[in-house]
């Protein structure tokens, strides 16, 4: 049973929350807080599995202070930020916490339990790999911003197979290359190509590795592969 703390300063979201998760028999809502104050209260004494945390509570920041004050304390508790906007801000705040993912609160009723379980079994859409780089990272590439931003969205949006896919592209090889490599059909190849070009919103496959070469995050999209 996944126990889960569901935080937010509007009780519209808290009970839109409660309901997604609670109708998942494997999952548990150990308490509601509408406050950074009243989120850390609850978790310390329930010590739930994942908090699914607002960024703006009593003040702007009221999020992000609480959730670093929890990952400080229970270490093994994963902490979902989640927000209205996908501003960079909120993103990059997050990460250099300890959060493990971010979740916008229009997300769909899959994407919030997905996120959920993800997160409790260390598989969230950003990997723990990748997580703890950027926080290792963090102050290195705070002054790149568009670089993290794109490397977080790829991580997130493609699967693993596309990922792989991708990193043999940055390596200069081919469609046919890459049927050989991965010992599949060159349409299915084409396939996953495509996938990746519609989910990026990019042209061509030049486009994409072009732009992962300007911002040099190639290596940063290294650490995202999980075998």
């Amino acid at each position: 049973m996944i126990r889960v703390l569901i935080v937010d300063d509007m009780e519209t979201f808290r009970e839109r929350f409660r309901e997604v998760l609670s109708s998942d028999p494997a999952i548990e809502v150990v308490g509601l807080a509408s406050s950074g104050e009243e989120a850390e209260a609850i978790a310390f004494k329930q010590r739930p599995d994942v908090i699914l945390m607002d960024v703006v509570m009593e003040n702007d920041r009221a999020g992000i202070i609480s959730a670093m004050r929890i990952c400080s304390a229970l270490s093994s508790v994963k902490i979902i930020m989640s927000t209205v906007l996908e501003d960079d801000e909120t993103v990059f705040n997050a990460f250099q916490i300890g959060a493990v993912d971010y979740l916008l609160k229009n997300a769909q009723p899959d994407e919030i339990l997905t996120s959920v379980k993800s997160a409790y079994i260390d598989q969230s859409s950003l990997s723990p790999m990748i997580s703890k780089k950027l926080r290792k990272e963090f102050v290195n590439l705070r002054g790149h911003q568009d670089s993290l931003r794109f490397i977080i969205n790829i991580v997130r949006v493609l699967t693993q197979v596309e990922l792989d896919i991708l990193l043999l592209l940055c390596d200069g090889k081919t469609r046919n290359e890459i049927s050989h490599i991965r010992c599949i059909e060159l349409s299915t190849v084409k396939t996953h190509v495509g996938s990746i070009l519609k989910k990026l919103e990019m042209k061509n496959s030049s486009e994409v590795v072009k732009t992962i070469m300007n911002t040099h995050s190639l290596d940063l999209l290294r650490q995202s592969i999980r075998h």
